[in-house]
């Protein structure tokens, strides 16, 4: 009896805690969106897929970092002149770290209008160590710039529109004073009210294999070992934040996507940029493939341009660029 009464206790426990988990964390339903097949690819993602793989492969073939500060340079001029070829006006704010100048570059699409709010997505340009960084962060970079080409003549009513490029996201700088997305959090924070945030980071690693997926807990307790998807992922107080972008999303674009929001200690929950404007109670979010809970080159020399999937990438990089039109009109 005793025994009984015991497992009948733990299972008064785990249906407590899955559904705290459930209410806490996973804020999306159902849990994955689109599930089955993929519609087929558009000629235009096709094209987009052949653009992303180009700029990736301009941008992330070597390391760039304070490290490698002449690779690091060559990858923000590359950025800079795409920027150009769209006759986008170009913003830089500069730094000192490592004894090093490096730069935040920017863009805004919209108008200047006192008053009016500011939505910021960005990606961070620099690579981990000796890793090349094609998928952390190439992917959110080239995707960046897509986003920028695509939506350049757009005319937002309610928001202007901030495109980032970070410097020094990696290590050592991250979470740290010289982290490039602290700078600019701070700088925004500062001249314009901002109504929140969304970082692309490493984005291009998808697999229908399962066992290619795994989850740090309690989302490990939800979701599947498959790494098709793409998630959006946020703080407790980035919560409304993920669920508007999440829903956005898939109203346009037929994808697997997850949602997930979670406090910070929890591992990869403030992995990017988005931690900085987190840190100012700005709502903020990252999109991302996971980075590595699912691709086995993360952080490593063979993150290379060759590991990505650029088709699918191409479909997350429309289907953003279509949640933003949503967002900020």
């Amino acid at each position: 009896m005793r025994k009984r009464w015991k497992l009948l206790g733990l299972m008064v426990v785990v249906l407590g805690a899955t559904t705290f988990a459930a209410t806490q964390y996973f804020p999306s339903r159902p849990l994955y969106g689109h599930r089955g097949p993929l519609p087929a690819i558009t000629a235009e993602e096709r094209a987009l897929s052949s653009s992303l793989r180009s700029h990736v492969e301009a941008i992330a073939s070597k390391p760039r970092n304070t490290g490698h500060p002449e690779a690091l340079e060559a990858s923000a001029q590359y950025i800079e002149a795409q920027l150009a070829k769209l006759s986008l006006t170009i913003e830089r704010q500069t730094y000192s770290a490592d004894g090093q100048t490096v730069r935040n570059i920017h863009t805004t699409i919209g108008r200047l209008v006192p008053g009016v709010p500011t939505f910021i997505v960005g990606a961070h340009y620099d690579s981990a160590y000796d890793a090349p960084g094609a998928n952390d962060n190439g992917s959110g970079v080239a995707a960046l710039l897509e986003l920028a080409r695509l939506l350049k003549d757009h005319q937002p009513r309610r928001h202007r529109l901030r495109l980032v490029f970070f410097v020094n996201e990696e290590p050592p700088h991250f979470l740290e004073s010289t982290m490039g997305s602290a700078h600019f959090a701070r700088w925004i924070a500062g001249r314009e009210k901002v109504r929140g945030m969304i970082s692309l980071e490493t984005i291009g690693s998808f697999s229908d294999q399962p066992g290619t997926q795994k989850f740090p807990p309690p989302f490990s307790l939800v979701y599947e070992n498959k790494g098709d998807f793409v998630a959006f992922v946020g703080t407790t107080q980035g919560r409304p934040l993920v669920n508007e972008a999440l829903a956005v999303f898939r109203r346009h674009t037929s994808f697997p996507s997850i949602g997930g929001v979670g406090y910070r200690f929890i591992p990869g929950i403030d992995w990017s940029d988005h931690a900085s404007f987190d840190d100012l109670a700005i709502p903020a979010l990252m999109i991302t493939d996971t980075a590595i809970f699912r691709y086995p080159h993360y952080h490593k020399r063979t993150d290379t341009p060759d590991k990505l999937d650029y088709e699918r990438l191409s479909r997350v990089t429309k289907g953003v660029e279509r949640m933003l039109r949503e967002i900020v009109d």
